[in-house]
């Protein structure tokens, strides 16, 4: 563990892998991302990989967002979970025009 200074009074903390370490973190972040999971593609298919996944959410997200689409409905179950508590909310987002809310 190294520290290192971020900015005049915070200090972080980093951690350095050799090659051996760091090639099997990504070699298994990788294998990670491109397992299949059994949630519908948006287009054709009943199975995708998580990265697919992953992108079209964020890409339904940002429809929401952009007000082209009227809600959003996570795919993925733990996240539905999450979402449809603040749902029921205003949610509150900080824009360089000011601050949006959504309801």
């Amino acid at each position: 563990m190294k520290y290192e200074h971020l900015s005049r009074h915070k200090i972080g903390k980093r951690e350095f892998l050799n090659d051996y370490d760091s090639r099997g973190l990504m070699t298994g972040l990788n294998n990670y991302f491109e397992s299949m999971v059994e949630i519908p593609r948006m287009k054709v298919g009943k199975r995708q990989t998580f990265e697919t996944l992953i992108n079209e959410e964020a890409l339904l997200f940002a429809k929401y967002l952009r007000n082209e689409r009227k809600d959003w409905n996570p795919r993925i179950p733990s996240l539905r979970v999450e979402v449809e508590g603040r749902m029921r909310k205003e949610l509150t987002i900080n824009t360089r025009q000011g601050t949006q809310i959504i309801q």
